[in-house]
Formats: C-alpha cells, sequence, structure tokens
C-alpha cells in the first residue's frame, strides 16, 4: 500500500466517522429540544407557543444557531467578565436573566448543538483534505 492508498482510506474512514456522529448528535439535539420546545420558546422568543408541533428543518436550524450563538457568548464572553452580544432586534426577549436560565438548565442542549456542529464541518473538511491530498499523491 502506497501513501496515496493510505490517505485514500483515511479519508473514507473520517468521512464514515463523522457522518456517524454528526447523525448521532444532530438526532440527540433534535430529541432534546422537542422535549424541551415550550420553555426553550418562551425563553428564546417570550411566547411558549412559537413553535407548534412537530419542528421543521429550518425552525431546528434557528433554534440551532440561537444555541450556536448562547453558547459562543457563554464562553468566550459571559464567563471572561465581559457582556453578552445577543441580537436584540432578533431575539427581544433573550435577556440576560434568560441566557442564564438557557444555559443553567439546558446546556446539554447546548452542548449537542455545538458537538454536531463540529462533526459537520469536520466531517466535510477531513475526509475532503485527505481525498485531496490522496489524489495529490497519485
Amino acid at each position: 500500500m502506497n501513501i496515496s492508498n493510505i490517505l485514500g482510506w483515511c479519508g473514507i474512514i473520517s468521512g464514515l466517522g463523522g457522518m456517524l456522529a454528526w447523525m448521532i448528535f444532530y438526532q440527540l439535539s433534535i430529541n432534546y429540544t422537542q422535549k424541551h420546545l415550550t420553555t426553550l420558546c418562551q425563553k428564546i422568543y417570550g411566547n411558549k407557543h412559537f413553535f407548534v408541533g412537530k419542528l421543521g428543518m429550518t425552525e431546528f436550524l434557528l433554534l440551532g444557531s440561537v444555541a450556536c450563538a448562547v453558547f459562543i457568548n457563554y464562553h468566550f464572553l459571559y464567563k471572561r467578565g465581559k457582556n453578552i452580544k445577543i441580537n436584540r432586534k432578533q431575539y427581544p426577549t433573550l435577556t440576560k436573566k434568560n441566557f442564564l436560565f438557557i444555559v443553567q438548565n439546558h446546556y446539554r442542549w447546548l452542548i449537542m448543538n455545538i458537538s454536531s456542529l463540529f462533526f459537520g464541518f469536520s466531517w466535510m473538511i477531513f475526509s475532503s483534505l485527505f481525498f485531496y491530498l490522496s489524489k495529490k499523491f497519485t
């Protein structure tokens, strides 16, 4: 086996492994979001009936973007003593009190959304990189 074959197999393994990890964390975050939808919508949008029934893909991605914003603000700004920066026009009821409530009571949701985002990007980037290097060393 030469270096090209090894890099090709690394691309296949990282692609399948990353895709599998992304699907698991994505499904876990969807299940958690569906179970706690009313409290999350109450704290983020001020209306616990903002989303009714099952979430579609766009609604879930919207809530996932809020989770990423809250997670990043908490770890990079709030823990260092700086003020949080959330778009007040888009999320007018996401005050500091609601922000801390989400972090304290739904931290698992934040972790699952960030992990899903990380595995989704790493799956695409690393498998593409390995396939590119495999083709380059041919």
